[in-house]
């Protein structure tokens, strides 16, 4: 009896977090075919001119695994959700996230703010300015990132993958993966418009229902903008496929069994 093959599945990783990071997620996925891009929109020529330029990179690299199941978290959701705006026969469904994308009035605000230069002010590219890039070791990136708040939901095998995978050695010592200035203006470049085609678009969307990036204002407009995606709640912040990747395996298996 020959074996069916493996359902592919695409995953498309957040602003900061090299793919590899999600080890403990993907574990949870041993009957699919997982594929990811390690780096969103780090090109030899520069950096991306939007979000949506990023699109292409996952596209080239899913050539020969199509069609898959998409999955982005932050960033991710919203560069998958541009390349399935190109290219929808590549997915079989779409599971977005926890995406930044917001309301009208709050978009308008960004928008006034980027262009006054402010931005910083409500995003987290200010933070990304201030962080540590270098370190003499992975053990004492491993021991430094376990003492700051943003990580203490992460368990010790989630953060030493993203240590692991999210600095790469040098002669002195180890450095960032993704650039500071790439993940620098990768927030600066958050999308201000929504594409009128994402309406055709069907799929799955997952909110972080404590202290994520979508509040109410938020869903409502997505709903209007995103009518063929279906809503789900977890409970957890912004991190929660990182800080609960079992459960997030759970949810993602969960909503794609509910459409096959």
């Amino acid at each position: 009896m020959t074996d069916q093959p493996l359902r592919k599945l695409e995953f498309l990783h957040a602003n900061g977090f090299p793919a590899s990071s999600y080890r403990r997620l993907f574990q949870n996925f041993k009957d699919f075919d997982v594929h990811f891009v390690e780096s969103l929109g780090q090109f030899e020529r520069g950096l991306p001119q939007d979000w949506e330029s990023i699109a292409d990179q996952v596209l080239t690299q899913m050539n020969s695994h199509q069609p898959s199941v998409g999955v982005g978290h932050s960033l991710g959701a919203v560069v998958l959700l541009y390349a399935a705006e190109q290219r929808p026969e590549a997915f079989t469904n779409i599971i977005l996230l926890d995406p930044p994308l917001f309301s009208f009035s709050k978009r308008a605000s960004l928008w006034l703010l980027k262009k006054f230069g402010k931005m910083d002010r409500v995003t987290p590219a200010r933070t990304t300015l201030r962080r540590r890039e270098a370190f003499s070791s992975h053990l004492e990136a491993f021991d430094q990132l376990r003492k700051r708040s943003f990580f203490r939901k992460f368990s010790d095998e989630v953060l030493s993958d993203y240590v692991s995978n999210g600095f790469i050695e040098q002669a002195d010592g180890v450095k960032l993966r993704i650039p500071k200035d790439l993940e620098y203006h990768l927030f600066q470049t958050i999308p201000l418009h929504f594409s009128k085609s994402w309406k055709g678009l069907k799929g799955h969307l997952v909110f972080a229902s404590d202290k994520g990036v979508l509040q109410q204002s938020d869903r409502n407009e997505l709903r209007r903008s995103l009518p063929g995606f279906q809503h789900t709640a977890v409970s957890g912040g912004h991190m929660f496929p990182l800080e609960q990747p079992e459960k997030t395996a759970e949810i993602i298996k969960k909503l794609i069994n509910s459409r096959n």
